[in-house]
């Protein structure tokens, strides 16, 4: 059985227009009725701070436009992270999406940022080498935790990794 539409799993109408077709004002109304909505069905949203709310909305609405079934009932967070970091929105304000550097960022020689962050943010030609070091300090860092390539039991839980 196919599921119902993420919209309809929730009670809601979206708006037909997309942030870019709305102002500051209701883009802002948009997203505090849809989180309101996905907090009542047990939905929790994380998304890093700082994501402007255009960004937010538009991730919203695309995550809603989904096809699988939503978990209601309990407790759910979405905090929006594949993992991916150059194909993440959140990237600017990540402090993962900051401090690793993907063969992507190599390639593009700076960090490499997706279409929809080209009216926020622009790399700078310094950005590769910011990224180079703080992946050479993760990797530093990781050392002590790792041995012959495989995790210790100190796990990656320990706040000294983060």
């Amino acid at each position: 059985m196919k599921p119902k539409p993420r919209p309809e799993q929730l009670g809601i109408q979206l708006s037909a227009k997309l942030a870019a077709e709305m102002s500051d004002a209701e883009v802002e109304a948009e997203l505090e009725r849809l989180l309101d909505a996905m907090k009542k069905a047990g939905i929790r949203i994380a998304l890093v701070d700082g994501l402007p709310d255009r960004l937010f909305y538009t991730y919203l609405l695309e995550m809603l436009q989904e096809e699988d079934q939503l978990m209601t009932g309990g407790g759910w967070t979405i905090d929006g992270c594949s993992g991916y970091c150059p194909g993440c929105v959140q990237r600017p304000w990540c402090n993962s999406g900051q401090g690793l550097c993907w063969s992507e960022d190599e390639e593009a020689l700076g960090i490499l940022f997706v279409e929809a962050l080209k009216d926020y943010v622009s790399p700078s030609p310094q950005s590769l080498e910011l990224l180079r070091e703080a992946q050479r300090e993760y990797d530093e860092r990781m050392k002590k935790y790792m041995t012959d390539g495989e995790e210790t039991d100190k796990g990656l839980d320990n706040p000294e990794l983060n």
